[in-house]
């Protein structure tokens, strides 16, 4: 997993890395190593969930599926005018579809659909006079295309806070953490840091608790980072092994030149490249 983590490290989503190391282990030990075809049983597999099932069912083993993604919500909800705000559109969607899983050539409808919402049907812009179902689209008949698919709008993400330690011992070496199985980020490599959190008292008693005795240096560098739910504002500090009070029992210390060896994430790059 290590391995593959580093391989992945900077594309994020890495549980998608770890699903495919166990969905391949899966494949071998219970399935011989033998693709399922139906999206029945490709639902079992981790990973695996109704868009991806539906997309390799019907374009590598042309089973009546029909994938359901970005491109072809928006292709079907601005053909058939739907007003439905998403992510309630979804929804509908899926009834409406229905309609075309009995085609014969499932694969390629479905690659057909996904591509005309990519390079026809795009979410701004749409290249309607090229369109070959103008004709047929309720959207374009009420002037619409600019509006459908609607949104609800989303609430702001929050900020969390925190404060992360670039720790190194007298051979310049810098000591990683690995990061918990589950959760964010899980099983990636880190620099230690306090919690993360709103509350600034909670990463304020993180802090006393790794550092309280500790003469640990402030680098003026705050470090910021966008995850899908949150932004993350990090503060960066420098010291040695005695300026901190290490509560991670899987660390290991690794020279700068071995960095690459290990699966960092980008937010751990960016905090890293603060090195004095």
């Amino acid at each position: 997993e290590d391995h593959i983590l580093t391989a992945w490290q900077g594309l994020g989503y890495y549980s998608r890395a770890r699903n495919l190391l166990k969905c391949a282990q899966i494949l071998v030990d219970q399935y011989e190593g033998i693709f399922p075809q139906d999206a029945e049983t490709l639902l079992k597999l981790p990973g695996v969930g109704p868009y991806t099932a539906a997309a390799i069912s019907s374009i590598a083993f042309q089973q009546k599926e029909v994938p359901i993604d970005g491109n072809v919500i928006r292709v079907m909800s601005r053909l058939y005018g739907l007003k439905t705000p998403l992510p309630d559109l979804k929804k509908d969607i899926e009834h409406l579809i229905e309609l075309y899983t009995d085609n014969p050539k499932p694969g390629n409808f479905a690659q057909g659909l996904m591509d005309l919402g990519a390079t026809i049907c795009k979410p701004r812009q749409p290249l309607c006079h090229q369109c070959p179902v103008q004709e047929n689209c309720v959207a374009f008949q009420q002037d619409l295309q600019h509006d459908i698919p609607y949104k609800k709008p989303k609430p702001p993400k929050p900020t969390r806070y925190g404060k992360a330690f670039l720790i190194q011992d007298s051979n310049g070496r810098l000591l990683l953490q690995k990061r918990p199985e589950k959760g964010l980020l899980a099983n990636m490599m880190e620099v230690p840091s306090t919690c993360w959190s709103s509350d600034l008292d909670d990463v304020d008693k993180s802090f006393e608790a790794m550092c309280g005795e500790g003469k640990i240096t402030p680098l003026d560098v705050t470090v910021t980072h966008t995850f899908t739910h949150f932004h993350l504002r990090l503060e960066v500090y420098y010291g040695g092994p005695r300026d901190f009070t290490n509560l991670c029992e899987s660390t290991r210390w690794v020279a700068p030149s071995e960095l690459s060896m290990h699966p960092l994430p980008t937010l751990m790059k960016k905090v890293i490249q603060a090195t004095p």
